[in-house]
């Protein structure tokens, strides 16, 4: 989609909001936003959207992505821990969770996410680049290469 649908569909959302504000409406919004990097904005919406649908795993999952995006680990964590207990089956909350402990230099807890991510989707080539990178910190350059040369062979 171009820049130029996103920014058509968010005039369409603010349009329906306008009617009538519904947590679809916010999500979509919140999404196009996000697409455009206007992540303060998708921040918003999501705040919304969440607060219409407090188990929207997706929301908080969203939310966190775009608290990533703009630094705010200390807000993004608990989202990705409230997308997590809403669907633990959701591979990329716990690779997004497991970034932020790798940001953190928490390397224990970034492996463990990471390994959740690879266990839920084993085919998910960004964990593995993640997981390689926290290995590496910790020393273990023969996981670490394990790891990279197992995204290389998934790399899309």
């Amino acid at each position: 989609m171009k820049s130029g649908e996103y920014e058509g569909a968010i005039s369409s959302f603010s349009k329906a909001l306008a009617a009538t504000p519904e947590y679809r409406s916010y999500f979509g919004r919140a999404n196009a936003n996000q697409r455009l990097e206007h992540f303060d904005q998708a921040i918003a919406d999501y705040t919304q959207a969440i607060r219409l649908n407090s188990g929207s795993a997706m929301a908080y999952h969203e939310r966190a992505i775009c608290l990533s995006h703009t630094h705010q680990d200390d807000r993004a964590l608990p989202d990705f821990n409230r997308a997590i207990e809403l669907s633990p089956n959701y591979s990329l909350s716990w690779n997004g969770r497991g970034a932020i402990y790798l940001h953190r230099k928490d390397y224990q807890r970034a492996i463990g996410d990471f390994n959740e991510a690879i266990r839920l989707q084993p085919t998910f080539y960004q964990a593995y680049k993640n997981r390689a990178a926290a290995r590496r910190a910790v020393g273990d350059m023969a996981g670490a290469s394990a790891d990279l040369d197992r995204a290389d062979k998934l790399k899309p």
